[in-house]
């Protein structure tokens, strides 16, 4: 019984997510579908769009809540700055080998009930982007080529390292730190 302008944003949200699913559209695409909502709400809306994709439609969701991403997702795209940085199976990206790009890695790991441990460093101004991959300022890894020359994606990864996940990462960074 209440106007659209009446409703607080978790509220609006739902209702929002609701209209969504009401139609058979063959896609859905969803743009931050759980902001506002607390952690039960969270799971019941994303629970509720992966049935959407459980009959066989598609779902595009556009997130920053990781362990929603964790929850509903079969592939995960990380962009950094503007830019896929990479594309990846959603079980080896939040499992076992873990992210393959240093800023997909630096994600997972500030999250609280992983490492906790923030990226340091700034973003780069988004109309002033470097000319070379847009995160190495940030990077631990990164090297003259990161800085001048823009990464080309390639099998799911724009980095020039080509890091093939968390164990090879933590090897060669040890064997650089030697």
């Amino acid at each position: 019984d209440r106007y659209p302008h009446e409703l607080s944003g978790g509220l609006a949200q739902r209702a929002a997510t609701a209209l969504a699913l009401i139609g058979d559209a063959p896609l859905l695409l969803a743009d931050e579908p759980t902001t506002g909502l607390d952690r039960d709400l969270v799971e019941r809306t994303v629970d509720e769009l992966r049935r959407h994709t459980d009959e066989g439609r598609a779902l595009l969701i556009i997130t920053h809540d990781l362990a929603a991403a964790e929850r509903i997702a079969d592939r995960v795209a990380v962009m950094y700055a503007g830019r896929i940085v990479e594309i990846a199976d959603a079980g080896p990206f939040f499992g076992a080998p873990g992210p393959r790009h240093p800023y997909a890695k630096g994600l997972l790991d500030a999250l609280p009930e992983r490492d906790f441990a923030p990226i340091p460093g700034m973003p780069p101004e988004l109309g002033a982007l470097p000319d070379g991959c847009a995160f190495a300022a940030r990077c631990a890894r990164a090297d003259a080529r990161c800085t001048a020359e823009r990464p080309a994606f390639d099998d799911g990864l724009a980095c020039h390292h080509g890091l093939t996940g968390r164990a090879s990462h933590s090897l060669t960074k040890a064997a650089a730190d030697a």
